[in-house]
């Protein structure tokens, strides 16, 4: 049986279709830092349903963005509403980068500086990940977008070298790691 994964926006979706092809994945359709998690983990629960007997794990990532929660917090009180909603616990892993997905391309140091040329600031969780990115990759004259740059270089970074810098990727490594070959290669 094969993962599946619920994301709150395009270009999570395009980055797993690039590292997962042929794994379903669905959008919640609430991303934004205003949305509440009882609204994220309502629409999540209807997909969880879609998919529930078929794929296994469920893998949720919802980012932090502006919330006062910490990311962990996020993934745990999210997953709390989910399994109040009916959904398995064990069936599920729940990840909130923090604070976004763009925290998780700034931890591979070494990545962008080889092909970039930008020295990522360190540490890289909890700072607006979108705008540091922006504005590093200006430096260099390169417009960041969100859903081909954006998709191209979290596609290339290194999981382990991420999971060094960013502990909410950590978090996700060590629990999705059997089920995605991405996150088991070798450093």
């Amino acid at each position: 049986m094969s993962a599946a994964f619920i994301v709150d926006g395009l270009t999570e979706k395009k980055i797993i279709q690039r590292l997962c092809p042929g794994s379903p994945i669905r959008t919640t359709g609430m991303n934004g830092k205003d949305v509440a998690l009882k609204a994220i983990a309502k629409a999540a629960n209807s997909l969880i349903k879609l998919f529930r007997g078929r794929y296994y794990p469920i893998v949720i990532i919802v980012d932090r963005e502006g919330r006062a929660q910490s990311a962990i917090d996020i993934e745990r009180d999210l997953t709390r509403l989910l399994v109040e909603l009916g959904a398995v616990e064990n069936e599920l892993i729940v990840c909130s980068p923090d604070r976004m997905i763009e925290n998780w391309m700034l931890a591979d140091t070494k990545y962008l500086f080889e092909i970039y040329d930008v020295q990522a600031p360190t540490p890289c969780e909890g700072l607006h990940g979108k705008q540091t990115l922006k504005r590093l990759l200006a430096t260099k004259n390169i417009s960041y977008h969100e859903t081909t740059v954006g998709v191209d270089i979290l596609s290339n970074c290194d999981p382990h070298a991420i999971s060094e810098r960013a502990e909410s990727f950590q978090r996700l490594m060590e629990r999705a790691q059997f089920f995605c070959r991405w996150l088991r290669a070798t450093p």
